[in-house]
């Protein structure tokens, strides 16, 4: 893909629309688009396919915008990114499909409402944020949020099960998405944390009083 994004900008370098000095931006502009439009283009052809376009497009864009400011787990390769989010959105369209006006789907969109607002933004090593980036999509997060649990909530208590259950998938999605990156991070605390515990259990100890380094008797106070 990296490629075809070089030769487009060729492209548009050559025909004298962008200079060579702003080649990057547009590179970046390019990876960005593709990685935000993609998934929804793709699961709104699959929801077409499967005969539900509704159903798959309630659910990518309460996820997609969520997602652009609660982060979570992104993967290396924007092809494998996008390949990944597609199917999962298919098989989320699916579900949607056969769910009714479960009592139990809305108690799990609650918990996802809450755990987005008490979690988010969760940055990744793929996608790292500033202070401020931070500070901003906490607030939008928050924001967007319970906007869309709000929905859900009429949507659920005016029996229209394909329109709620598909927001709460929405929620429930982007919340688990967060989840490797938690796991990733208390892993990675844990075993840092064993690590220096280990060192320090193997370092010499130094008495305070003598001066004598306890197990080494090669020392001696002078």
């Amino acid at each position: 893909m990296e490629r075809v994004f070089n030769k487009i900008i060729d492209w548009l370098e050559g025909s004298g629309e962008i200079k060579e000095a702003d080649r990057e931006l547009y590179l970046y502009a390019l990876k960005s688009i593709f990685l935000s439009l993609s998934p929804i283009i793709l699961s709104l052809v699959a929801g077409v396919l499967l005969h539900c376009p509704l159903q798959s497009i309630l659910i990518i864009l309460p996820f997609a915008i969520l997602r652009k400011f609660s982060g979570g787990y992104h993967m290396r390769s924007e092809i494998a990114c996008v390949f990944l989010s597609t199917i999962i959105i298919v098989e989320c369209t699916m579900i949607s499909c056969y769910l009714k006006n479960s009592i139990m789907t809305f108690f799990v969109a609650t918990g996802a409402a809450v755990s987005l607002i008490c979690l988010s933004p969760i940055d990744h090593e793929n996608r790292r944020l500033s202070r401020e980036e931070k500070r901003v999509c906490r607030r939008w997060t928050a924001i967007l949020v319970l906007v869309i649990y709000m929905a859900d909530s009429i949507f659920f208590l005016m029996g229209k099960s394909k329109v709620s259950n598909c927001l709460a998938i929405g929620l429930i999605l982007a919340a688990v998405l967060q989840y490797p990156c938690l796991l990733e991070k208390m892993i990675f605390h844990f075993c840092e944390k064993r690590y220096k515990d280990f060192e320090c259990s193997n370092m010499p100890e130094e008495s305070a009083e003598t001066g004598v380094v306890k197990g080494d008797k090669k020392k001696y106070n002078a």
